[in-house]
């Protein structure tokens, strides 16, 4: 799920969200798997604005005991998106990029870093749909991608100190882990 929050010159708010990915036949070659990690990672770098102040990345679940497929995919091609939003290019600097990781995402929706998927949606649907386009259906995975993806984006209005919403203290605790790159003289890697 990708989310984007940006403000016009008026200071009116604009946001965006989609969901990014293939799916792919079990019996997929090494060179097909890395092709679609590639077009994954592209579609990312596209969908970042090059004057993007701020770019939230979910971190991989590391310690689930959830057997997941494409597990070894899922981590490649997160450090494909990273390695793309880290590297300078011709038409960009590198941006700051924070990881937030699954735990703190769920706690800064909910209050509870544990809470279920369902109740991550439901959450950002009451206090974020009037503002960003979530899926209906609470156990669909576009809903799920994309509510993650907004907390991610509410975290990162707050770390700029533009925040987009007013949460509790225990909601509020999810901050106090994640490592926000400094963002004024930022000089690429």
């Amino acid at each position: 799920g990708v989310a984007r929050l940006t403000v016009d010159d008026d200071g009116e708010p604009a946001t965006w969200t989609g969901t990014l990915g293939y799916d792919l036949d079990e019996t997929a070659t090494l060179v097909e798997r890395w092709l679609r990690l590639e077009a994954i990672a592209s579609e990312i770098d596209e969908a970042v604005d090059d004057a993007s102040d701020l770019v939230v990345v979910e971190g991989p679940a590391l310690n689930t005991n959830r057997p997941q497929a494409g597990r070894f995919d899922l981590w490649g091609g997160w450090w494909l998106v990273v390695d793309r939003l880290l590297t300078p290019n011709r038409k960009r600097r590198g941006h700051a990029v924070a990881i937030v990781t699954p735990t703190q995402r769920a706690m800064y929706a909910t209050g509870n870093g544990r809470a279920a998927k369902p109740a991550v949606v439901e959450a950002v649907r009451r206090h974020y749909g009037d503002r960003f386009d979530i899926p209906r259906g609470a156990a669909s995975t576009a809903a799920g991608d994309i509510a993650d993806a907004v907390v991610l984006v509410a975290l990162g209005a707050r770390a700029l100190g533009h925040p987009i919403d007013d949460p509790s203290p225990l909601h509020l605790r999810a901050l106090d882990r994640v490592r926000w790159p400094h963002l004024e003289n930022r000089t690429a890697p």
